[in-house]
Order: structure tokens, then C-alpha cells, then sequence
């Protein structure tokens, strides 16, 4: 019988979950733990989306809260930092545990969809990178790399997201270092519940294109440019994320700043996100916050879930 919850709270960029997790956790006596690969990079809160907050120095720990709400692993890192799922996922559980120790409800929140299926699912990543060989494939170009991992493994297209570069990192450094390419799957000892916000789509893309214009208004290119005068890399993980390296190279070549928006290619990945979401398993699809409200209420009171009376 399980005694521990977590709410997951999942959806494509612009959907609304960081607002929507909040109004949970203040509903239901609950912290936020971070699912976002982008939001756990300090240094960019534009480019990154991370909510505007403030850090209190707790019992000898440092808490982000925002509106209230602590925040865990929210742009805790350097942007050279690298992060694998397992590493996050070890982070993630500690967080868990800490949340728990107070009797409140963890939420994990974010659109990064291999962090939650495999937090929520038991994955078990075995392995860590080679150090050497990473240094060794950073000096490679993105394009090299993929053709690499193509090379070796033609399999690698149904598998990999080949459009993101540390995926493909990660995923040619696994085969040629001989590690697993599938994870173990141990089933995680807590009760879940999964949640992911819906919009129709013609709606999600004007959210999207607001989104991408409100960031570059608050100052991306400038966060850009910042970066990259203090010698952050190209190849450095949040250098890697989506529309940072595309505004990079509208900087080297002097493009306009409506050319920069224009190339940031977020509903492509938008389209991605929702795809992996589709085959997310036991996900749960709301489209307001009081269906996640009246879900949450149920699940918890361990009453008939509420979409089965729909």
C-alpha cells in the first residue's frame, strides 16, 4: 500500500504548467520539483523561462520560492554543467524525500518528457559518461556527431530526438562506450498521478509565438550576449538548448532581431514535445485547472478518479 504521492504535471512549452503547478501546491500543501532540462541553468532566467523568484536561506539550505512556492532544482547550475537523466533523476528523488520529510505533496513539474517518464516509470540509467570521450566528441560539430550516431547505429533514428544535440551526445557516447542504451526499469514505491495540460493547437501556436516575442522583448539576445562574452561555449549544455544557439549565430552574423525570432524554431519542438506526450504512459489529459483541482482532490483522498465518472 503506498503512503507517499507525487503529483506530475506535464505539457508542451507555453501551456501554462508553471501557473497551474503553483495553484496546486498552494492548494494542497506542495513544492514544485523542476522537469524542465532548460530551468535548471542559472544565468538566463529570459531564454530559459525561469519564473521570475527570489531565494531564502532556510536551516542552512537555499530555497527558490516563487509566489510562495519552493522550488526545487530551478536554475541551480552553470551553464557548462552537464546533465544526464540519471543524473537528474537522482537529484529529483533526494528532492522527494526532502519534501516528504515536512508532509507535503511533491509536484513535479516541466516539459521535458524523458524526465518524467523516468522518474515516474523506475528507469535506472547504468552507467556514467566517459569523461575523455565526451571532451573528445565536444570538439566535433553537432551535424558530425549525428552522422556518427547514424552511422553506427541506423536504429538511433526511431530512438533518438536527432534534432537535439545533447541527445545525440548522449546517445553516441553510450555506443561507443558499450553502455546500455535502454534503461533498467525498477517500479517507483509511490502512488502517482500524471497530468498533462491540453490546448487545441491553432491556440498552443499563438501561445508559443507570444511567448517566443515576450522573451526576445525582455532581452534573450542580451542574455545571449552575456554568455558568450564570458566565454561560455557553443558545445556547453545550455548553449545546446533550443533557440540559444540559433541567436549565437544571428549575433556572428549581424541578422536582425526579427530574423533571430523568426529562426528560434520552438513550435518544431513544440510538435516534438507533444508527440513523446502522446505515448506518455498513464498520462492524464486536462484542459483546466479545475479538472486538476477535482483530480488531485480524489486521487488523494483515495476516492474513484474523478475522470471516471466523466
Amino acid at each position: 500500500m503506498f503512503t507517499k504521492h507525487v503529483l506530475f504535471l506535464t505539457g508542451p512549452t507555453s501551456s501554462g504548467k508553471t501557473r497551474l503547478g503553483i495553484a496546486l501546491a498552494k492548494k494542497f500543501s506542495g513544492e514544485i520539483i523542476n522537469a524542465d532540462a532548460r530551468q535548471l541553468y542559472r544565468d538566463a532566467p529570459v531564454g530559459t523561462g525561469v519564473p521570475a523568484g527570489e531565494w531564502q536561506h532556510i536551516d542552512g539550505k537555499d530555497f527558490y520560492y516563487v509566489d510562495g512556492v519552493a522550488h526545487h532544482l530551478m536554475a541551480v547550475s552553470a551553464p557548462e554543467e552537464v546533465w544526464t537523466v540519471s543524473s537528474w533523476c537522482e537529484r529529483a528523488k533526494e528532492c522527494l524525500e526532502e519534501v516528504w520529510s515536512r508532509s507535503r505533496l511533491p509536484i513535479v513539474v516541466g516539459g521535458t518528457g524523458l524526465y518524467i517518464r523516468a522518474l515516474s516509470e523506475g528507469y535506472v540509467f547504468l552507467g556514467e559518461p566517459d569523461k575523455a570521450l565526451r571532451e573528445r566528441l565536444l570538439t566535433l560539430s553537432p551535424e558530425t556527431r549525428l552522422q556518427q550516431l547514424v552511422d553506427i547505429d541506423p536504429q538511433a533514428k526511431s530512438s533518438t530526438d536527432l534534432r537535439n544535440p545533447h541527445r545525440v551526445l548522449r546517445a553516441l557516447e553510450k555506443r561507443l562506450s558499450g553502455l546500455p542504451v535502454e534503461p533498467t526499469v525498477i517500479p517507483p514505491h509511490f502512488a502517482l498521478l500524471k497530468f498533462g495540460l491540453q490546448w487545441p493547437l491553432d491556440v498552443l501556436k499563438q501561445r508559443v509565438d507570444t511567448t517566443i516575442r515576450s522573451q526576445f522583448e525582455a532581452g534573450w539576445v542580451h542574455e545571449v550576449e552575456q554568455l558568450l562574452a564570458r566565454g561560455t561555449e557553443l558545445s556547453s549544455p545550455l548553449m545546446m538548448s533550443i533557440g540559444f544557439r540559433t541567436i549565437a549565430q544571428g549575433l556572428s552574423e549581424n541578422a536582425s532581431l526579427e530574423l533571430m525570432e523568426q529562426k528560434v524554431a520552438t513550435w518544431q519542438y513544440v510538435r516534438r514535445q507533444m508527440t513523446w506526450l502522446r505515448k506518455e504512459p498513464n498520462l492524464q489529459w486536462i484542459h483546466s485547472a479545475k479538472e486538476a483541482e477535482l483530480g488531485t482532490a480524489a486521487w488523494l483522498n483515495g476516492k474513484p478518479s474523478y475522470y471516471d465518472t466523466l
